[in-house]
């Protein structure tokens, strides 16, 4: 008997809520004139929070650019391939060691911050991947090509 006055209620109350709401607010919120101003609001917040966005990056890229990185000096090549250094991977065909991978890690940040378009947390992430995967290669490769040239 409880259950079913509890039942009732609960029924009772749902069907108020649900008049209001649709007496009340569903006619403001989506009648064509409300959601046409809505949308022209959402526009220009998006408009202004973008260019705040764009400043935000260029100042932290400016920052970002003379800093040395590390994840185009341990693999130059992967790096200039992955960022699309395009004409600047010709470097890594000097043959004096480790000259490829410190002009790589002095202007990688400039190079690869000229073309990139995406958010700057998603560029210092990547560079985080970068130096990771570095690390990993080089402690695989290194002893490898050590072993290669003391061999001869």
């Amino acid at each position: 008997m409880y259950i079913f006055a509890l039942c009732l209620w609960l029924v009772f109350v749902f069907g108020l809520l649900f008049h209001l709401f649709k007496k009340y607010l569903y006619a403001d919120l989506f009648n064509k004139e409300n959601l046409e101003k809505r949308r022209l609001e959402i526009q220009k917040e998006k408009e202004y929070l973008s260019q705040k966005q764009i400043a935000i990056d260029l100042a932290e890229g400016n920052k970002i650019a003379n800093k040395f990185n590390w994840g185009a000096f341990l693999i130059p090549l992967l790096w200039g391939l992955y960022f699309g250094a395009g004409k600047n991977l010709l470097i890594c065909l000097i043959p004096i060691p480790l000259l490829p991978n410190i002009i790589f890690g002095i202007n990688a940040n400039k190079w690869a911050l000229a073309k990139y378009y995406r958010p700057i947390e998603t560029y210092i992430f990547e560079q985080k991947l970068f130096i990771i995967i570095g690390i990993i290669l080089n402690l695989i490769f290194l002893p490898l090509i050590y072993e290669t040239i003391a061999l001869k």
